[in-house]
């Protein structure tokens, strides 16, 4: 039997567009993603009448970082935050762009030492920035030295097909 839950809070998504950044086709505009979590205000005659609602919004585009830096001839992208499905599309744009820099066979590295989750869009992002490196001659590199990103690659199988080091200085190494 299905029962039907009232919640005092309702919770939202909202997409924000920006211009696109320079003059490339292939760019992506920026996307800000809100959630944005209201708590209604009760119906009249349950409680208090002059319950304010509020509203509580958070910036996702601000829990995920990545910047970087050329390495000799690789490239190095150092990530930090959280990685799921909202806040995945900033590796995306830097992933594209390192590939298009990098010189083979040297290779980019993504350091994910300061990520505090990976969630499934990371794991893609990673698989297919691995086939698009393949396909330039070069290889992707992963640094990964903790359980937050060590376990979901490891469920997935990805430890094995990628090349995951412990440390940037084993990845650039290798």
């Amino acid at each position: 039997m299905l029962r039907q839950i009232t919640s005092p809070f309702r919770v939202t998504w909202k997409w924000y567009r920006g211009p696109l950044e320079g003059g490339n086709l292939l760019a992506r505009g920026r996307s800000r993603v809100r959630l944005v979590i209201e708590q209604q205000a009760p119906p009249q005659g349950r409680c208090n009448p002059r319950v304010v609602r509020r509203r509580a919004v958070r910036d996702l585009d601000e829990e995920m970082s990545v910047h970087s830096r050329d390495c000799g001839g690789a490239v190095v992208l150092h990530v930090s935050g959280e990685i799921d499905q909202l806040t995945v599309e900033p590796l995306h744009r830097e992933l594209l762009s390192a590939l298009a820099r990098v010189r083979p066979p040297e290779p980019v590295v993504v350091d994910l030492t300061e990520v505090g989750f990976f969630g499934s869009a990371g794991l893609n992002e990673l698989v297919t920035g691995h086939l698009q490196a393949e396909l330039l001659g070069t290889r992707l590199s992963v640094v990964a030295g903790h359980r937050e990103v060590l376990r979901p690659l490891a469920i997935s199988g990805l430890d094995e097909q990628l090349d995951v080091h412990p440390t940037l200085r084993a990845a650039l190494g290798a």
